[in-house]
């Protein structure tokens, strides 16, 4: 299938061929789970962001126009976080977290990267919509530290301005 897809935050749509596998509702949200021949990998598409219609390619074949991945499982991803569905190429952020909130974290989230002598950790996150991951983060405040990359640091230090304009003055 071809369609229109705009993601979150970004001002244009991007046009997209695909192979649809899967479609499923998450907290009331439907999304599509395709593989993109293009970037070779799955791309995770919310249907509320598809803009026009979705055209069916070569419907004149009475066959299959793909073969299913016998290795897809549809319940890798029911179990995603908010960062982890999108369109994007994933990028890896690094955060450290302090020893209070390392715990909580790396358990379901991450990979570890380093234990300081603190007890604070360095994880990694895989992370394919960093809006939502900046979001997410917020929740631990003083407590986390993107590290890397630049991209998700200032995204995070232009949330908290945000913020701070809101207390400092009482409006937005």
């Amino acid at each position: 299938v071809s369609f229109l897809y705009k993601p979150a935050r970004k001002n244009k749509a991007e046009k997209w061929k695909v192979q649809p596998y899967l479609l499923f509702q998450k907290e009331k949200v439907w999304y599509l789970v395709a593989f993109s021949p293009q970037h070779r990998d799955y791309r995770t598409f919310r249907l509320s962001r598809i803009q026009g219609r979705v055209k069916v390619l070569h419907e004149e074949n009475e066959g299959a126009d793909f073969e299913r991945d016998p290795g897809f499982k549809p319940e890798d991803f029911f179990f995603m976080f908010p960062w982890e569905y999108g369109s994007d190429q994933p990028i890896e952020v690094k955060v450290k977290f302090s020893a209070k909130s390392a715990f909580l974290v790396e358990k379901s989230f991450s990979k570890k990267l380093k234990v300081n002598e603190d007890g604070s950790e360095v994880l990694l996150f895989e992370v394919k919509d960093e809006d939502s991951f900046v979001q997410w983060l917020l929740a631990f405040a003083e407590d986390a530290e993107v590290l890397s990359p630049a991209s998700t640091r200032k995204k995070m230090s232009e949330a908290l301005a945000r913020i701070e304009r809101i207390y400092s003055n009482g409006t937005t």
